[in-house]
């Protein structure tokens, strides 16, 4: 479990060109394992004629779910920001968090990591907005209410109920707050190759400042064009043709295909 949590970019990089569901499959069993156990403690609940009201504080209450700790780091930021906390925090946010992004399973999308100017920007506008209300310390709160409702049940529960109850939370709070993990982790691994895809685009520009040998160009534009070939077609009969233009476009046509949908 560690080791999921804790690999490096090597590692990330070894893993992923083996098979990515071989990294995935030493978490997925527990975060299975979590995500049972907050079914079960929902039955239980209603078995035992609990208040289903808690296992909402109980789940605001979990610690480590790595979506989370995500957006408290940034709301820190929000919060400092403009001061020497503030700019530490949004270093450190840029280097754990820099390849998630809104719609991020788009490799084509910028990260803050691609455009750290941009993101800072972006962050000192949120900055002027926000509330100045700390959502970790409202999390902290959840917390507290969390372990009150833990307490409240082994004070009102017989020994054999409690018993079967707290289990069933331990799991939870243990492995249902993994479930974020395996995304976060693509992430990483999209973002290492996501330099290598957009490398071929910087050779022009390494070519004219004599830093990069016609080796390095040459693989890079043959990686490039493997890419271009694996690329969707744009139409397609049944018998596997691909379609393509039979002329060169002019200048401001739309390039496209008649094709009849209803034929036989």
């Amino acid at each position: 479990m560690k080791g999921f949590l804790t690999y490096d970019k090597d590692e990330l990089i070894g893993q992923s060109k083996g098979s990515l569901f071989t990294l995935f499959e030493a978490v997925l069993p527990y975060i299975g394992a979590g995500i049972i156990a907050f079914f079960r403690l929902r039955r239980l609940y209603e078995r035992l004629g609990l208040d289903k009201s808690d296992l909402k504080v109980l789940e605001s209450g979990l610690v480590g779910n790595v979506t989370t700790e995500m957006g408290l780091l940034y709301d820190d930021i929000l919060l400092h920001y403009g001061t020497k906390e503030g700019d530490e925090l949004l270093e450190v946010y840029i280097q754990k968090y820099g390849m998630r992004v809104d719609g991020e399973i788009d490799l084509g999308k910028d990260r803050p990591i691609d455009n750290p100017e941009a993101f800072k920007e972006e962050v000192r506008k949120m900055a002027e907005q926000h509330s100045g209300v700390s959502l970790r310390e409202r999390h902290e709160e959840k917390v507290l209410e969390a372990k009150a409702v833990i307490r409240r049940l082994e004070k009102d529960l017989s020994s054999r109920k409690y018993k079967k109850v707290s289990h069933l939370i331990d799991l939870v709070s243990q492995y249902y707050v993994l479930r974020e993990h395996p995304k976060y982790t693509m992430m990483k691994i999209f973002a290492l190759y996501r330099k290598h895809i957009i490398s071929p685009f910087e050779t022009f520009e390494e070519q004219e400042k004599g830093g990069c040998d016609s080796e390095v160009l040459d693989e890079r534009r043959r990686i490039y064009e493997q890419a271009h070939y694996k690329s969707t077609p744009l139409a397609m009969l049944s018998n596997g043709q691909i379609l393509k233009p039979s002329r060169v476009d002019k200048e401001g046509d739309i390039q496209g295909f008649g094709i009849s949908g209803g034929g036989k």
